[in-house]
Parts: C-alpha cells; structure tokens; sequence
C-alpha cells in the first residue's frame, strides 16, 4: 500500500463493532458527536466532547463507539507529525478540548467544507503539531497536588492520563523519578513540616490534615526521610528561630 503523501480530513462515525489496526500514518481526532472508545498498547481511553487525541503513526489500536457519533478525522503523514526525538508519540497524545481546540475545529471544519488554499490545511496541522508538543501540566500531578490529603487510587490517577494501570508507574516514574507513593508521600511531609513551623497543632492532627490515618505513619516517614521525629523536627526549628 503506498504511504499516505496528503492530509486527509473528514467527518467520520464509528461503529460498535470493534476493530483494531494500524496505520503509516497520524491520525488526530476530535469531537463533535458521542463518545469513541480507544485502545493503543498503553493507553485506555474514551475521546468525547472534553477530550482530543492523537494516534501516532504505526500505533496500534483498537476503537469501537456506543450511540450516535460523528468525529472529525485528520489522517496526517507521519513525516508531518513526528520526528526521531518525538518520544512522546509512542503511545499517543491526549489533551483536553478546551477554547482554542474548539477555534481550530471551526478552522479545520470551515476548510474542509472549502479549501482556502493548497497550504491552509498544512498550516493548522504544522500549528497542531507545534501545540501538541509543547509541554503541558500532566493531569494526575495536578490532581496529586491537590487531594495528597485524601486517600488516592492508582488505578484513578493512571485513568487521569489515560494509561492501562500495569504503564502508569513506570511512565510516573520516567516523568518524575519516583514511584506515585515516594511521590505522595514527599508532598505530604512537606506539608507536615510547614504545619510544624507554622502552627502549634498536635502531631495527630497534622498527621491526618496530611492523608495519613494515624501519626505513627507520618513518624515512620520523618524517621525514614530524615532519621528525626515530627516532635523532634519542630523543636529543632524553634531552637533555631530562638538562636
């Protein structure tokens, strides 16, 4: 089969019967009807009206839609897309659809419908391109940082960024060189020690506004992080500030 040479843009739907291939070439899709569900090696996810994504070229995946559906399909030649140091396509790139994707839509939809130049369709993919790679917040790091005080799930935060559970921590790990609970754990000391500076409240106390059930858990972390106690971390910080 010859490669793909030219952008290939359509409105498509998807049946609930589903199939599974791979292709020469990138293939984004964006909503505009329903709900498809995705599957690539690494990744399970479900692209509707909150979500866009990207299927690297040579990725295989496998995809089915429930209900009435309609997507807009961009089929991109690989040499348009990605690059040696693209290693961030390796399992596809997932981003939300916020304003600006809504503006290119309305961009892309209107030059489907009629083409304004041989080149207007390469210029919104070769801006695409550039907006897809240019580092964004991970959603699960956000979350983390916000609920480190409740109790956490991996299995949620891997659904966060659209990872199968068995690819999250070692993509967590790549991202921020620790495991998700080293990483919790570090976010929850941190705050521990700023309530021991800053407040008189009780080690329980802290030990629970931090996510930890009981205050021996948050001594077992100062004693393997810092060979001290919270009690004995707090008086060290009141000698000092008494010095």
């Amino acid at each position: 089969m010859a490669k793909l040479r030219t952008i290939v843009g359509e409105r498509r739907t998807y049946s609930d019967a589903g199939h599974s291939h791979c292709h020469d070439y990138a293939q984004l899709i964006l909503p505009l009807v329903g709900t498809l569900f995705l599957e690539t090696p690494r990744t399970q996810l479900e692209i509707d009206e909150s979500s866009v994504f990207l299927i690297p070229a040579a990725c295989q995946h496998h995809f089915y839609a429930r209900d009435q559906n309609e997507f807009l399909t961009l089929d991109i030649p690989a040499h348009l897309i990605d690059s040696p140091a693209d290693t961030q396509l390796t399992d596809g790139i997932r981003t939300d659809f916020e304003e600006r994707w809504r503006a290119l839509r309305t961009l892309l939809l209107a030059d489907l419908e009629a083409p304004q130049s041989t080149h207007s369709l390469l210029y919104l993919v070769q801006y695409i391109r550039d907006f897809l790679m240019a580092p964004s917040p991970s959603r699960s790091l956000q979350y983390l940082h916000q609920h480190y005080h409740q109790p956490l799930s991996i299995a949620h935060l891997a659904q966060l960024e659209g990872y199968t559970l068995s690819y999250y921590s070692e993509w967590f790990k790549g991202r921020t060189g620790q495991s998700p609970k080293d990483y919790v754990n570090a976010l929850r000391l941190q705050q521990a020690k700023h309530l021991l500076e800053h407040t008189d409240l009780p080690i329980f106390r802290i030990a629970q506004d931090v996510g930890f059930a009981q205050s021996s858990s948050l001594t077992r972390l100062f004693r393997r992080r810092d060979r001290i106690t919270p009690q004995q971390y707090r008086q060290q910080i009141r000698n000092l500030a008494n010095a």
